[in-house]
């Protein structure tokens, strides 16, 4: 499990799920960062199809919790999460 209790926005179950994609660390989280970590997770657990794990994802990564990520950050990736749904 991706070690939770050193991460924002990580809990057990996000942390279990993410070691199932193959996410295993927060370095790793950074390597592959939030948007692919993001469509990793919905393949295989439909429920976090939401634009709050995106975010949650990226906090992690940004050691921030997520209403606290930059407007600017959150906006992007909220469009980014909006663009990708409609293109499915």
């Amino acid at each position: 499990m991706v070690q939770s209790c050193h991460l924002a926005n990580i809990g057990f179950e996000l942390g279990t799920q993410l070691l199932a994609v193959g996410i295993d660390s927060i370095e790793r989280l950074e390597e592959v960062g939030a948007r692919e970590a993001f469509l990793r997770l919905r393949v295989q657990f439909p429920d976090l199809d939401n634009v709050r794990c995106l975010l949650a994802l990226q906090g992690a990564i940004d050691d921030v919790l997520a209403p606290k990520l930059p407007a600017a950050r959150a906006a992007e990736l909220r469009h980014w999460y909006e663009v990708h749904r409609a293109d499915e």
